[in-house]
């Protein structure tokens, strides 16, 4: 992905302070980005192509059901040392999962830039 693609994905926010116009762009929470679904749905694939349940998992990791759930759907975020227990107990290690999360991002067609929404406000 572009430096230039990058760029579009932050939302800018303006304001006015004290007389001064201040811009600031503000990244959206990966959580709502296109990779980060590419991440939840390797997940959901590798635990059913190894046969295992949410709830076999969950207690695996000592948690509860909703948990691995949450993370599967995109309601909740999974951080790198959960995500690196999920890979062993699916018999897989972080590395080998990032690389194919990165094959296959590689391999996705390019998400096409978001204008900010300041831009298509003045566009109107």
């Amino acid at each position: 992905m572009s430096t230039e693609n990058l760029i579009f994905r932050y939302r800018i926010l303006q304001y006015t302070f004290h007389d001064r116009h201040l811009c600031v762009a503000v990244m959206p929470k990966s959580i709502h980005r296109p990779e980060y679904a590419a991440l939840r749905a390797l997940i959901r694939e590798l635990r059913i192509e190894r046969g295992v349940t949410q709830e076999t998992l969950s207690e695996q990791l000592g948690r509860s059901q909703s948990f691995l759930s949450d993370i599967e759907r995109g309601v909740r975020r999974i951080d790198a040392l959960e995500l690196r227990d999920l890979c062993r107990l699916l018999e897989t290690n972080l590395p080998q999962f990032v690389a194919e999360l990165e094959r296959r991002l590689a391999a996705a067609p390019s998400v096409p830039p978001r204008r900010p929404s300041s831009a298509r406000k003045q566009k109107r």
